[in-house]
């Protein structure tokens, strides 16, 4: 569940978030850029650590943080903590766990209890009357377009194989 929040909290907050770093000047867009796209690495960061981490200094740090949008450097790193836990993968648990020097069947156990955690999450948010009523609507309808792309493109085609 609170996997489940984090996701509702980085998607409400990424759309202003992408907005107030298009207001960044180029150089500072050019710094910030890294820790955006890799947060996991970034997240235990003190201000200090991630100025030196980014060629640049803290306070230069702190000012790229307010503009995009963050009252303090702390509430920035739990947009990052959120991005991470949001976006966290079979394959980051896994890849966690050879760093730590485990087997084989940690990795398998690690990424079995990631799954259930996100199974879970959906089983707590999931509106299963929305579901029956899209189904239904899906059902009575004569036709149906899917467009899919990377590997939805072979689901894609094998339901427009199988369907009448």
């Amino acid at each position: 569940m609170a996997g489940t929040r984090s996701a509702k909290r980085v998607a409400a907050h990424h759309g202003s978030l992408a907005e107030k770093l298009q207001q960044l000047s180029p150089k500072r867009q050019e710094i910030i850029r890294p820790v955006l796209e890799n947060p996991r690495s970034y997240v235990l960061l003190s201000v200090r650590a991630l100025a030196s981490r980014l060629g640049t200094d803290p306070a230069t740090t702190v000012r790229i943080v307010q503009g995009l949008g963050f009252t303090t450097y702390k509430d920035f790193q739990r947009h990052l903590h959120d991005l991470s836990v949001a976006y966290a993968t079979s394959l980051d648990t896994m890849k966690a766990a050879e760093r730590q020097g485990t087997g084989p069947t940690t990795f398998v156990r690690a990424a079995l209890h990631r799954d259930l955690q996100n199974l879970h999450a959906l089983s707590n948010s999931l509106n299963a009357e929305k579901v029956c009523s899209l189904a239904k609507r899906l059902y009575e309808s004569p036709k149906i377009l899917l467009l899919g792309g990377d590997a939805a493109t072979s689901w894609c085609t094998i339901w427009s194989i199988t369907s009448p």
